[in-house]
């Protein structure tokens, strides 16, 4: 994820609840910075993940299969 975003870009984390802890939906969301978010992922043995900018101009995703999708609007790192 480092090198496709600005890493102190304003960023919702949206993580799917595996373990089945949460009661009602089974998604956990954080507001930080997508270096923040990074640290957080690589924390998570096993999940799925949505990096969505605070603009909603651009989502990143990876999947359980470990597929990483992104949408258009994604800037673009040297």
């Amino acid at each position: 994820m480092h090198s496709l975003v600005e890493p102190e870009a304003a960023v919702w984390l949206v993580l799917e609840d595996w373990t089945g802890t949460k009661r009602q939906n089974p998604f956990w969301v954080f507001e930080g910075t997508a270096r923040a978010a990074a640290a957080a992922v690589a924390e998570v043995p096993f999940c799925e993940y949505y990096v969505v900018h605070r603009h909603l101009s651009w989502l990143l995703c990876e999947n359980h299969h470990g597929v990483l999708i992104t949408t258009a609007g994604l800037p673009q790192r040297p």
